[in-house]
C-alpha cells in the first residue's frame, strides 16, 4: 500500500499543481489531504478545484474550520491584522460548491493496511486541529496529545515541518506543507519567511515495515508571481517578497 499525504496548501495553486504532477508519477493507491487548503494564499477556489478532481479524502484543518464557521476566526493564533483580513478575503470569495466540499472534511481519518496495521490521520493532533506535534515537541507534550490513541502510525500536518519520529511504539509522521514551507516561524517581516519549494510525503506499508518518503520539489515561481500581481489580496506585498529573488 502506497498513500500520498498532502497538507497546508494555503491557496498556493502552482505549488499544488507541482505536487499533484509528482504524485501522479509515483504509483500511489490513494491520496489523503490533512487540511488547511485555501486560506492565506491568493488562489483559494482554483486550489479547491484541483483538490475536487483528485477525489481524495480530506481532514478538517483549523483554517478550514473558519471558512465553514467565520465566527471562530478569533480562535486562530494569528499575530497580524493582515492575516485576519486575508481570512475574510477568502471567506468572501469561496464558492458555494467549494464551501460544501470543505464542510464534508472529516475530523480524523482511520486507515488499515493489508497487514492490519492501524493508521490515524488528523490535522494538528488526534484531539485538536489547533495544536500540533513538531520535531521538537517534548515527549511529555506528546504523551498528553496521544492519550487514548493506540494506532501504530499517526500522520498529521499543521506545523509546516516535515517529520518522521517515534514515540514508544508509535510512528509520528508529517508531510510538511505544500504551499507555505516555513523558514523558522512564520512572521510578516521584511525578509522572506517561506522556502521556494513544496513538500509532501508518501507512506509505503508492507507486511513487515512502514517507510516514509519526505519529498521536496520545486514549483513554477513565475506563475506564482503572476497570480500574486493579479490579486487584491491583503497579503499581496508580503507574498511578493517571498519570491522576489
Amino acid at each position: 500500500m502506497r498513500i500520498a499525504f498532502i497538507s497546508d496548501i494555503h491557496g498556493n495553486l502552482p505549488a499544488l499543481e507541482a505536487v499533484v504532477s509528482d504524485i501522479k508519477r509515483s504509483d500511489v493507491q490513494s491520496i489523503v489531504c490533512l487540511g488547511d487548503v485555501a486560506t492565506i494564499g491568493v488562489q483559494p477556489n482554483e486550489v479547491l478545484e484541483v483538490l475536487q478532481e483528485l477525489q481524495c479524502r480530506f481532514v478538517m484543518g483549523n483554517h478550514d474550520v473558519v471558512l465553514v464557521d467565520p465566527s471562530r476566526t478569533g480562535e486562530l493564533s494569528l499575530f497580524a491584522e493582515e492575516l485576519f483580513q486575508s481570512l475574510y478575503w477568502t471567506i468572501d470569495r469561496i464558492s458555494a460548491e467549494h464551501l460544501q466540499l470543505i464542510q464534508s472534511f472529516e475530523n480524523t481519518i482511520n486507515i488499515q493496511d493489508d497487514s492490519g496495521r492501524r493508521m490515524l490521520c488528523y490535522h494538528g493532533t488526534p484531539q485538536s486541529n489547533y495544536t500540533g506535534i513538531s520535531p521538537t515537541t517534548s515527549e511529555a507534550e506528546i504523551k498528553r496529545y496521544l492519550e487514548g490513541t493506540h494506532d501504530e502510525v499517526l500522520v498529521g500536518g499543521h506545523t509546516h515541518q516535515q517529520m518522521n519520529r517515534s514515540y514508544n511504539e508509535q510512528i509520528l509522521l508529517n508531510p510538511g506543507s505544500v504551499g507555505s514551507v516555513f523558514d523558522g516561524s512564520l512572521r510578516l517581516r521584511e525578509e522572506p519567511s517561506l522556502r521556494p519549494w513544496a513538500e509532501y510525503g508518501i507512506i509505503e506499508c508492507t507486511l513487515r515495515t512502514v517507510s516514509f518518503c519526505m519529498r521536496r520539489i520545486g514549483f513554477d515561481i513565475e506563475k506564482a508571481k503572476a497570480a500574486i500581481r493579479r490579486t487584491d489580496h491583503p497579503l499581496r506585498e508580503w507574498w511578493e517578497k517571498q519570491y522576489a529573488n
